[in-house]
């Protein structure tokens, strides 16, 4: 069974160091290669072909919130070998 790869990271700062933050993000998405994490505990992920990206935001008196979440499938590998 293959070992799943779960990261989470909380970055508690300023809009525009987050703003600098979701624009490294988008780059890493666009070069299919996104670095996630801290220090030692820095992890590559590989975006496939196609990837769905779902925003929901809400606001109230106590908070807001906005949620970014962009999934993908892995990317299948096909080879095919000539008949002889």
């Amino acid at each position: 069974m293959e070992k799943q790869l779960r990261i989470k990271s909380k970055l508690v700062t300023t809009p525009e160091q987050a703003a600098e933050q979701i624009s490294e993000l988008a780059l890493g998405l666009a070069h299919r290669e996104l670095t996630i994490g801290e220090g030692e505990n820095r992890y590559r992920i590989s975006p496939g072909d196609v990837v769905k990206i779902q925003l929901k935001g809400k606001e109230d008196a106590k908070e807001g919130k906005l949620t970014i979440e962009v999934t993908w499938k892995p990317d299948l590998i096909i080879s095919a070998s000539q008949a002889s």
